[in-house]
């Protein structure tokens, strides 16, 4: 198998997964609450950097809730798991 061909491939799968993921969001129950996750490291070499990161989401919520006070959709942070 060539690179291009490999290249072609892996680009045709990425492509369809990422239609099959949009897809499956679409339709069934709306909801006018945003929900907003990330993933921060806790344990580890990087674990100094997870609690700056789940701050700035926590942020990063309460900025776009003040920015949509006068709307209709909120936005919420997960719920923490350690």
């Amino acid at each position: 198998m060539t690179l291009r061909r490999f290249v072609r491939i892996t680009g045709v799968l990425a492509l369809a997964a990422l239609v099959t993921g949009v897809g499956s969001g679409c339709g069934g129950k709306s909801s006018s609450t945003l929900t907003v996750g990330n993933i921060v490291p806790l344990t580890g070499d990087l674990a100094p950097f997870g609690p700056p990161g789940a701050k700035a989401a926590r942020l990063a919520v309460e900025q776009a809730n003040a920015a949509l006070a006068r709307g209709h959709r909120r936005t919420r942070s997960p719920s923490r798991s350690r």
